[in-house]
Formats: structure tokens, sequence, C-alpha cells
């Protein structure tokens, strides 16, 4: 798989995601049970996280280095949940009324 290929792929997997809550009202989003007791927005909240971390340690992977190895459970959405929140797909915090 060449750089573009990659590249397509990842943003097939964005639009397909970004598919699952398209027609949700902001009341939809915050509904706890989605996987647990996590909600549409608490899901995207952690796949920001994530994403970001990703985009952090993957450079140091690259070039040799190890990543940290991450918070114990709990710690990193805590630590991490508002910068997501500030940071993810804005119609989806827009429509939840979150404070951006």
């Amino acid at each position: 798989m060449n750089r573009d290929q990659l590249l397509g792929r990842v943003e097939r997997a964005w639009e397909d995601l970004r598919a699952l809550y398209a027609g949700l009202d902001g009341a939809q989003l915050l509904v706890p049970g989605v996987a647990g007791a996590w909600s549409v927005r608490d899901l995207l909240a952690h796949v920001t996280v994530w994403g970001r971390e990703a985009l952090r340690w993957l450079p140091v992977i690259r070039d040799g280095g190890r990543a940290a190895r991450p918070p114990s459970r709990g710690v990193l959405p805590d630590r991490c949940t508002r910068d997501a929140v500030r940071s993810a797909p804005r119609p989806v915090f827009r429509a939840s009324r979150c404070a951006l």
C-alpha cells in the first residue's frame, strides 16, 4: 500500500465514522449506553484523545524511539476530555450544547 492509498483508506474510515452519528441531535449524542455507559459524545472524545496520542508518538516510533506507556485507566480521559471536546468534530459538540 502506498501513501496515497493509505491516506484514502484513513479518510474513508473517518467518513464512515461521521456517517454513524450524522443524523443524531444533541440529546441523542449524550445518551449513555452506546458502549457500556458511554455516549456517542464520550466515544468521539475518546477517539479524539487517542488519535492525538497516536499523532504524538508515531514520529517517535518511526525514528526508533518508544512511546511512553499510557497512563493508568481513567487518568487519560479525565485529564484530556475537555481538550478533546474542544478539538473534536465541531458539529457533534455544538449539537450537544457542550461549551467549546
